[in-house]
């Protein structure tokens, strides 16, 4: 579950990008953030994955304050979620079998493991033939893939 409380974000010298937001998004639902550009929604979206702390209020995601998190809990807060970001974040010098088996990488589980659960989900999005591709040899769609597959490779 999502949860907001009252959450504000301001940057120096004077802009809100949120103002007392509040929000509550139950388990499993669909839910889509809409607004134009500077509306706030790129930074709530990092609110909620914890690479931005509010400034006010509390962003509760799946029990855990994003607020309150240090850096080793926000590290074990991302092993239950998967996150897209708007500019995917590939790693330019991994194929892109590395790129989605990167977060399994990260956790310590063993190569071919990853190897095996990232070629699983390529095959799934019919991207089996672009597996030892590198990131500037796909295009802005099958970027896009990967790193949905990414986001999805610990089935959060």
């Amino acid at each position: 579950m999502i949860e907001l409380r009252k959450v504000s974000k301001s940057y120096p010298p004077d802009q809100q990008a949120l103002d007392h937001l509040s929000l509550s998004v139950v388990d499993g639902a669909f839910t889509c953030i809409a607004g134009a550009s500077g509306a706030g929604k790129s930074t709530l979206l990092k609110i909620l994955f914890g690479d931005e702390k509010p400034s006010s209020g509390d962003a509760l995601v799946a029990g855990r304050n994003m607020k309150a998190l240090g850096s080793n809990g926000r590290a074990l807060f991302r092993r239950d979620v998967g996150f897209v970001f708007q500019d995917y974040k590939l790693l330019q010098e991994r194929t892109v079998v590395e790129n989605i088996a990167f977060p399994l990488e990260v956790q310590g589980v063993r190569d071919v493991v990853r190897t095996k659960a990232a070629l699983e989900l390529l095959k799934m999005a019919h991207l089996e033939g672009r597996a030892g591709a590198f990131p500037r040899m796909l295009s802005g769609g099958e970027q896009q893939r990967v790193a949905v597959l990414r986001a999805l490779i610990h089935r959060p």
